[in-house]
């Protein structure tokens, strides 16, 4: 599935992408890393959301044109702040480039047959490094433990 999050195009794996909405209102989540947008509230079960475009959003209302991927992983589901989605596309796979190499962890790199920008595949649970999953598993901690309101619908 690709989808612009920033001026990234992103490939994120189909088998990981559970469903894709409409981006619903987020209660921010202080303390938490950079790339958490805060929470969203999807089908009353609290789901964490993140925005890996590097683009400091306002908390609270997404730009109406804005979509959310729920992502699921054996490690994780989240959701994934996204401008848009584009859809699905397939690429053979010598077409990925690892950029290993260059960047630990930052995933493959492939330019797409429908003649667009390059695509950045990266695995969903490599969105938040270490650190940051601590950090925000502390910060999922103190929002439970002050009895914070739910996330916006």
């Amino acid at each position: 599935m690709v989808a612009r999050c920033g001026g990234l195009r992103l490939g994120v794996p189909l088998e990981a992408v559970h469903k894709v909405v409409a981006a619903p209102l987020l209660t921010p989540l202080p303390d938490a890393p950079a790339r958490v947008a805060g929470l969203a509230n999807l089908h009353g079960a609290p789901l964490v959301v993140l925005d890996i475009s590097g683009n400091a959003l306002p908390a609270g209302r997404p730009r109406l044109e804005a979509r959310l991927m729920v992502v699921e992983t054996a490690q994780r589901r989240c959701g994934l702040l996204c401008d848009r989605v584009e859809g699905t596309l397939r690429l053979p796979e010598d077409a990925w480039r690892a950029l290993d190499d260059l960047v630990p962890g930052a995933g493959y790199l492939a330019g797409s047959p429908d003649g667009e920008d390059l695509v950045v595949l990266r695995d969903p649970d490599g969105w938040l490094s270490e650190g940051d999953e601590q950090h925000l598993r502390e910060a999922l901690e103190r929002h439970r433990a002050g009895g914070a309101g739910e996330a916006g619908a």
